[in-house]
This record gives structure tokens, C-alpha cells and sequence, in this order.
């Protein structure tokens, strides 16, 4: 679907929604006026009406509540997991890079892994080189079984 015409639908679908509800509360207006009108009992009348909108204004709102919620959990709980489980995996793609890095150097310096000037550079790098491969090893592997774990869960 199109940005534009899905931008659209939904623009003339939430007028159409306000136009509803407004006619809906001018006829419940005009009923309720006329129920006033038509009740012999001034003083009671306005009471009950008063206890039986707070009633349903309290539903509504605990009703509203429950739904925004399953909603956001609906919406955003997927979209939160996918997130976390790509970003998993991109962190462990930049820390194979740099493994990469180090084991380009490693390689370029193997003649001197005993003795020779560069030593201590060889040793450095080659430990940086198998710290960046476990920790992008382990991101990957955490990736898996977060996405695992989500495949369990109902």
C-alpha cells in the first residue's frame, strides 16, 4: 500500500469515526433531555443519572485502560524482541570486524610469534584477536537463544 493513500484512508476513516461519535452524542444528549422532560421526580431523577454515569465513565476508563495496554503489548512486545535480537546480532557482525582486524595483523606478523622486534605487538594482537572473536561469538550465540525463547513462549 502506498504512503499517501494509506495516509489518506486513514484520514478520511478517523473523520468519518468523529463524525459518528458526534452524532452519537447529540442523539444521546437529545435522549437524555427528553427522559429529563418526560420524569416526575425533579430531585431523584438527577441523582441516579449522576451514580449511573460514574459508573460507566469508570468502566469505560478501566475497559480503555486494558486495551491500550494489550494493545502496546500486541504491538510493540514483537517489534521490541525482533529489535533486541537484531541488535544482538549487528554488535556481533562489528566485533567480527574487528577480529578481523586483529587476525589480518596476526597473520602478518606470525614469522615473529618467538623472538623478534615485534613480539610484543604479536602477542597484543593476537589476544585482542580472541577477545573479539568471544565476544561476537557470544553475542551471536545470545542472539539464538533469545530468538529461541521467544519462539517457546505462547
Amino acid at each position: 500500500m502506498e504512503p499517501k493513500s494509506f495516509g489518506r484512508k486513514l484520514g478520511i476513516g478517523m473523520r468519518v469515526a468523529g463524525d459518528i461519535a458526534k452524532s452519537r452524542a447529540q442523539e444521546a444528549a437529545r435522549r437524555a433531555e427528553s427522559q429529563r422532560a418526560a420524569m416526575p421526580s425533579a430531585v431523584a431523577a438527577p441523582i441516579q443519572a449522576a451514580a449511573e454515569l460514574k459508573d460507566r465513565g469508570r468502566a469505560l476508563g478501566q475497559g480503555l485502560g486494558r486495551g491500550t495496554k494489550s494493545f502496546g503489548k500486541s504491538f510493540f512486545g514483537p517489534m521490541a524482541h525482533a529489535g533486541s535480537v537484531l541488535w544482538l546480532e549487528i554488535t556481533g557482525c562489528f566485533f567480527a570486524l574487528f577480529a578481523a582486524f586483529f587476525a589480518q595483523n596476526v597473520y602478518q606478523m606470525r614469522h615473529q610469534y618467538a623472538v623478534g622486534p615485534q613480539h610484543r605487538k604479536f602477542v597484543l594482537y593476537a589476544l585482542l584477536m580472541v577477545m573479539f572473536v568471544y565476544f561476537s561469538g557470544s553475542s551471536f550465540v545470545r542472539a539464538r537463544m533469545r530468538a529461541r525463547r521467544q519462539k517457546a513462549a505462547p
